[in-house]
């Protein structure tokens, strides 16, 4: 069945894989949030667009073909997709993707699972426990932006600690693919330090009006006991935007798929 959802989360994955998902636009289980899968392979950005625009990203209204549910507790919302038909229907305005967040908003990261936050190296959920993968919280406040090179693992860490609106505070990992890309683009285009720019969006952040954050859950990860899937932050979303009103795309150090980028100013 063809369905438009409201894109709420696009984030980073492995080798160039890409999570999206959103939440049904309108009638029968509106609001309900959906997260297109494949049959086989795996979604990749370049899936995002065609041809010269872009299809999937935040707050697109985007048609896809649900097939079959494939719900795996707690991720609930995973939808086998036809890959090959995705239409974008249109953009939310600025005031509606807050009327969106606002109506979303779970109201506390505990809140969003319907199962036990449990805390130790990060914080997670049990596989196979819950309701769901998938929540919004707005921050009660935004405590600090972490950007740095791990050289153990050779990788950067892109992570943000906050408290929500019952003041339980949390330190996560952020795979939203805009947030990752806006960074680096600063470090690497802009050519600013690392630190400098932490700083710099801890402190747009802290002035925003509203910081609402999609909160999701990693597939299951086997320690020595137990398959934990830990928490992260899927979308970074404020008003007034960080970005400026730019996506991904905007920000991407290689394209893939032909499109004209804004240069983003500093």
């Amino acid at each position: 069945m063809r369905r438009q959802i409201v894109v709420t989360d696009v984030t980073r994955m492995q080798a160039g894989r890409v999570c999206v998902a959103g939440a049904l636009a309108d009638g029968e289980g509106a609001g309900r949030c959906i997260r297109p899968v494949l049959r086989s392979g795996a979604i990749t950005e370049a899936w995002l667009g065609a041809g010269n625009a872009v299809v999937v990203q935040p707050f697109a209204v985007v048609e896809l073909d649900l097939q079959e549910p494939r719900p795996h507790p707690p991720h609930t919302e995973d939808w086998i997709v036809d890959g090959r038909h995705r239409l974008r229907c249109g953009l939310l305005k600025p005031a509606e993707r807050l009327a969106l967040l606002v109506e979303l908003d779970d109201g506390s990261v505990e809140g969003v699972f319907g199962a036990t936050v449990h805390a130790g190296h990060g914080w997670f959920v049990l596989d196979g426990e819950g309701t769901r993968s998938l929540g919004t919280v707005e921050a009660g406040c935004i405590a600090n932006v972490t950007f740095a090179l791990k050289p153990q693992w050779g990788k950067w860490e892109y992570r943000l600690a906050f408290a929500d609106a019952t003041g339980r505070g949390y330190n996560l990992a952020v795979t939203d693919l805009a947030y990752r890309y806006f960074l680096d683009y600063l470090r690497d285009v802009e050519e600013l330090e690392p630190p400098r720019v932490a700083r710099h969006l801890l402190a747009t952040l802290r002035e925003a009006e509203h910081v609402f954050l999609r909160i999701g859950l990693a597939r299951g990860w086997r320690n020595d006991e137990e398959r934990r899937c830990h928490l992260q932050i899927n979308g970074v979303y404020a008003f007034p935007d960080y970005l400026g009103g730019r996506c991904f795309a905007d920000l991407a150090p290689e394209q893939p798929f032909h499109y004209e980028r804004r240069r983003v100013p500093f």
